[in-house]
């Protein structure tokens, strides 16, 4: 079975950004509630905003999407973030592939 991916956006408060590319959609309160999955940067945003300290988005063209597709979106859409605000600005770990097609 083909597993459909969809690009979520998360905008904290302090204009941070963070980009992933998820086999589901989420709701502020399912966000919210990964708060402690990690140490990750994100999840301290999220800690230190609080649940209502940020804003998401799934655009739905980016939505359905083939796990090769969304990825390539999601790493277009973080050099993009990061060409326009700076890396500091974007949550997103070490490791990124930007050499996508």
């Amino acid at each position: 079975m083909l597993n459909l991916f969809n690009i979520m956006i998360i905008i904290f408060n302090d204009g941070s950004y963070y980009v992933t590319a998820r086999a589901d959609r989420r709701s502020r309160s399912e966000i919210w509630s990964s708060r402690t999955d990690g140490d990750a940067p994100v999840y301290k945003h999220l800690k230190a905003f609080g649940e209502y300290g940020f804003e998401y988005h799934s655009p739905e063209h980016l939505q359905g999407l083939s796990k090769a597709d969304a990825q390539k979106h999601k790493f277009n859409i973080i050099a993009g973030l990061e060409s326009r605000y700076g890396a500091h600005r974007v949550l997103n770990v070490a490791g990124r592939n930007l050499k996508v097609a």
